[in-house]
C-alpha cells in the first residue's frame, strides 16, 4: 500500500463532502484495491471489522448518503490504514 492510494482515500472523502459524486466514484476501484491490501494485515477480528465497515459504506452509497460514506472512510478506514502504515515503517 503506497501513499498515493492513501491520498486517493482523502480525495474520495473530499469529493463526497463537496457533492462531486462522479469524481468520487471514479476513484472507487482504487478504494477496493486499498481495502484488499488492508485485509492482508488483519487478523480474523480485523477482517470482520473491515467487512462491517465495508457493508456500511456500500449501504450508504446505495442510499445516496454520501456524508455518511465520507465519514466511514475518514473515521474508520483511514485510521486503519494509518495504523498499518505505522506498523510497517
Amino acid at each position: 500500500m503506497v501513499n498515493q492510494e492513501y491520498n486517493n482515500l482523502k480525495e474520495i472523502v473530499s469529493y463526497l463532502r463537496k457533492g462531486k459524486i462522479a469524481l468520487a466514484t471514479q476513484l472507487i476501484p482504487k478504494f477496493t484495491e486499498i481495502l484488499k491490501s488492508l485485509l492482508a494485515y488483519q487478523d480474523k477480528e480485523g477482517m470482520k471489522y473491515i467487512a462491517e465497515v465495508t457493508r456500511g459504506i456500500l449501504d450508504s452509497f446505495q442510499r445516496k448518503d454520501y456524508v455518511l460514506m465520507a465519514d466511514l472512510i475518514e473515521y474508520e478506514v483511514i485510521p486503519l490504514i494509518e495504523k498499518v502504515l505505522k506498523g510497517i515503517s
